[in-house]
């Protein structure tokens, strides 16, 4: 059987995010991990818009909220409580069950801006070798993030 087309590739992705995705997003049998991980999953990239999150860092939620139709998620850069509105696809894909769950602060979460090079896999955006895709990953309770190197250093301790 020969491999689909690039065009059959993304026909198919198209689909996906206008037939299934909508489905997944209702249904309580997939966590809020398991759905940001079908984002991440996609061929088409998600432009993260203006993002100041570090790559590879895990960063703590503290919540989400809704500010009209746009969906922010709340964590914290150098002691300070920042805001990032999440691209159209996350957003879809947090349902009322899943804000509640994170914002209950029963489970803890991470949000972590990860590198993904392009391939076969993932189409290029902006003419880059590599794309960013949002990383959602659930802490074992009383577990917390580990300090940056920089943190650590600002706490008066060796980043060594």
């Amino acid at each position: 059987m020969p491999l689909p087309t690039l065009c059959e590739r993304l026909q198919f992705d198209a689909d996906q995010r206008a037939n299934w995705w909508p489905s997944v997003a209702r249904d309580p049998a997939y966590s809020i991990v398991e759905k940001f991980d079908i984002v991440n999953s996609s061929i088409r990239a998600e432009p993260l818009g203006e993002c100041r999150m570090t790559p590879l860092v895990p960063y703590d939620i503290y919540g989400f909220q809704w500010y009209g139709s746009d969906l922010f998620v709340h964590f914290e850069i150098w002691e300070l409580l920042e805001s990032h509105r999440l691209p159209d696809n996350y957003a879809m894909m947090v349902s009322r069950r899943d804000l509640a769950i994170v914002n209950s602060h029963i489970h803890r979460f991470t949000l972590t801006r990860e590198v993904k090079h392009c391939d076969w896999r993932r189409v290029p955006l902006d003419d880059k070798p590599y794309t960013f895709d949002l990383v959602l990953q659930q802490l074992p309770r009383g577990s917390r993030v580990e300090p940056t190197p920089r943190e650590t250093i600002m706490a008066g301790g060796s980043a060594f």
